[in-house]
């Protein structure tokens, strides 16, 4: 590994699968601005225009599934099956509940307010702004981009960076996420 980029190494065989540029302070710089102004017009969106970009991203996941399941197999170790079952059905299973719950999660919340019965207070949600997701070697799909589809349907950008042991994941992962529709500014990888 030189300081330019990042060699992946298959566990299985100790052969080099791929290779990541490293980011500069800079190239962080950029992309967290990128993501930050997609995310104003994002914001914008309806909460159902967000979370149907999210189903057609559970959409586009299944239909690589293949791809997806193979490459955690090369590059992390595990066996397809167990990446199938903890990586993509989990993390297609949890778009799906938070795309369809979120109007309820998101809904304004009452606050009693048990001196002022004459008065109103509610609780409401807005987007944060850009959300930061630094993500584990262990289940690497899953994990890296659970905390992305919360952050995306709140109306947030998003900057992840991934594991050094298992990043080609999360490229593929981010390439899924622009095709179902998220604006290829607002999901952001860095490593």
């Amino acid at each position: 590994m030189n300081q330019s980029t990042i060699t992946v190494y298959s566990p299985s065989t100790g052969e080099p699968i791929g290779a990541v540029s490293v980011a500069s302070v800079e190239d962080v710089d950029r992309a967290a601005a990128a993501a930050r102004a997609a995310q104003q017009e994002w914001a914008s969106l309806s909460l159902d225009d967000r979370c149907a970009v999210l189903q057609n991203v559970k959409n586009e996941l299944l239909n690589r599934t293949d791809d997806v399941c193979a490459l955690l197999s090369k590059e992390q170790g595990k066996p397809k099956m167990e990446a199938l079952v903890h990586d993509v059905m989990n993390l297609a299973g949890f778009i799906d509940y938070f795309a369809s719950n979120a109007a309820r999660i998101l809904a304004p919340e009452p606050i009693p307010l048990h001196l002022f019965k004459h008065r109103a207070s509610y609780l409401h949600w807005t987007p944060r702004g850009l959300i930061g997701v630094i993500g584990p070697w262990n289940f690497p799909l899953m994990l890296c981009n659970a905390p992305a589809v919360t952050a995306l349907i709140a109306g947030n950008g998003v900057l992840i960076k991934p594991s050094e042991f298992t990043p080609l994941i999360q490229d593929l992962a981010r390439a899924i996420f622009i095709a179902g529709g998220v604006p290829e500014d607002l999901f952001q990888v860095v490593h």
